[in-house]
């Protein structure tokens, strides 16, 4: 079930009256993880049992531990079936088929004709996130700094609550948990108007930028090969425009449905694209993933608190592992590889200090002083740009022929302008030029007063009802034709 369907409003439209006329707290959870449990077997009613199993282990494992002194090595063992039945359940159903058909290709370059059998399933919608987001729960009742949850309900609504269930944000169980504790629901004007701010926010920029720019994205990544460098260069420019529309739109759209319902979801997105290097993009992209990571994998690992050499190790190991959560396949490994390659040589050579200026980009000086800090700040800017854009094309590439192909063309320029259109003009290249000229500069402005759904709010009534039918209007002349999925789903 998509956000932008009709169905998901005739769900979103049953829960919210349901909010209402139900004033029994317990019955109002219940009434969530059904609704929840409902939008997840849209897709796929039998992967509802993977949900069901994850949280039932991860409950369980948590009670057992609460009965147990924090110094008790039994606790380990709990946590270590949590663990393992959460990655075993995501590297059977995400993995098993990449790593089967790597050892079948060893095998025949041996001459061996025995062959794993490839596992003929469906990935399932956002395992990534729920098994991440239920494991961070066991992990933090291990380490003391949460209690384990004694109602079955209202646990199972924690890993399951639909709004952010298959794309994320990613919640810990210490910011959600509290939330469905002790009062009655009730639904506020002031969170409803925000959220439906936040939604609609999250809906232009899915349908109107992401789904209008993919269309040329596709176009040039599908057959990459004979494309000169420019072109392969405006590929990844848009799909970074693309990914950045997209998931952030799911973010905006997930934490606006909850705060309709009165729940508070940390944000996801920071503009990551106003960073200036790699380092600081990934405090400000996909912020619950990264904080994830780096509490639960880069920490544990030392973090930087043993030396140099054992801090750039870690930072390899984690963006490694990043880049492969994000899927399965050569391009994942190679995505990661790069972000962490990068972000050593940053840290390095000092490149990374400049997230820590309190005046990034030299606005509080006067005069020459603020041209240089300026001219400093954008010379960073455009680099780091190209580094993510190149970052991009590893994302999005799953084709090795075809990504050392594009990678190459990020090296040596080819302006060979013989090749005519290249088809491009089934995209509509005029049209997706004025979508992101438009959506750059309505980020921009969004990133100047600090939101744009947050600025919405507290505009008069007519302002905020002329944004309504500009938004409508462009709604219906340019919503495209095809439904498209949000590219996270598949993770």
């Amino acid at each position: 079930m998509l956000f932008q369907t009709l169905d998901f409003g005739v769900l979103l439209i049953c829960v919210l009256i349901a909010l209402v006329l139900i004033r029994a707290h317990m019955m109002q959870l219940v009434m969530l993880l059904v609704a929840s449990y409902i939008f997840y077997m849209w897709w796929n009613p039998a992967y509802i049992l993977l949900i069901v199993f994850s949280t039932t282990v991860d409950y369980f494992s948590g009670r057992a531990m609460g009965t147990m002194e924090l110094g008790d090595p039994r606790r380990k063992k709990w946590l270590w079936f949590s663990v393992l039945t959460n990655l075993g359940l995501l590297g059977t159903f995400k993995y098993f088929n990449f790593f089967a058909g790597q050892f079948n290709v060893g095998l025949e370059q041996m001459g061996i004709e025995a062959a794993l059998p490839y596992l003929n399933v469906l990935l399932p919608v956002g395992i990534s996130f729920y098994t991440f987001q239920s494991m961070s729960y066991t992990i933090d009742v291990y380490r003391g700094k949460t209690a384990p949850e004694r109602s079955y309900v209202r646990f199972a609504t924690y890993v399951a609550f639909f709004p952010q269930l298959v794309a994320g944000p990613i919640l810990r169980s210490t910011q959600f948990l509290p939330q469905l504790r002790g009062h009655v629901i009730s639904l506020k004007r002031e969170n409803l108007r925000s959220g439906f701010h936040l939604f609609l926010n999250g809906l232009v920029k899915k349908m109107l930028v992401a789904d209008q720019v993919g269309r040329l994205v596709d176009l040039i990544f599908n057959l990459p090969q004979g494309l000169p460098s420019p072109i392969i260069m405006l590929g990844g420019f848009c799909f970074a425009v693309q990914i950045y529309a997209d998931f952030s739109a799911y973010s905006d759209m997930a934490i606006g449905v909850a705060r309709m319902m009165g729940f508070n979801i940390p944000i996801n997105f920071n503009y990551p694209n106003f960073a200036r290097s790699i380092s600081e993009f990934w405090t400000r992209w996909h912020i619950s993933l990264s904080t994830w990571v780096r509490d639960y994998l880069y920490f544990p690992l030392g973090g930087s608190r043993k030396g140099r050499a054992r801090t750039h190790i870690n930072l390899l190991i984690t963006m490694l592992l990043m880049g492969i959560w994000h899927g399965a396949g050569w391009n994942f490994v190679f995505y990661g590889l790069f972000n962490g390659i990068v972000m050593v040589i940053e840290r390095a050579t000092g490149w990374r200090t400049a997230i820590r200026d309190d005046d990034p980009w030299g606005m509080a000086k006067h005069g020459w002083a603020r041209v240089r800090a300026l001219s400093f700040a954008l010379g960073k800017w455009v680099i780091f740009l190209y580094l993510r854009v190149l970052s991009c094309v590893f994302f999005r590439v799953q084709d090795t022929q075809d990504l050392i192909y594009c990678v190459k063309k990020y090296v040596v320029f080819d302006f060979d302008f013989t090749l005519g259109t290249w088809g491009l003009a089934q995209a509509n290249p005029f049209l997706v030029a004025l979508v992101t000229v438009v959506f750059a500069a309505i980020h921009w402005f969004s990133f100047r007063v600090g939101g744009f759904a947050g600025w919405l709010d507290r505009r008069p009534r007519a302002v905020q009802w002329a944004v309504y039918f500009a938004a409508g209007f462009a709604l219906f002349a340019l919503w495209p034709s095809e439904r498209v999925a949000y590219i996270y789903f598949q993770f």
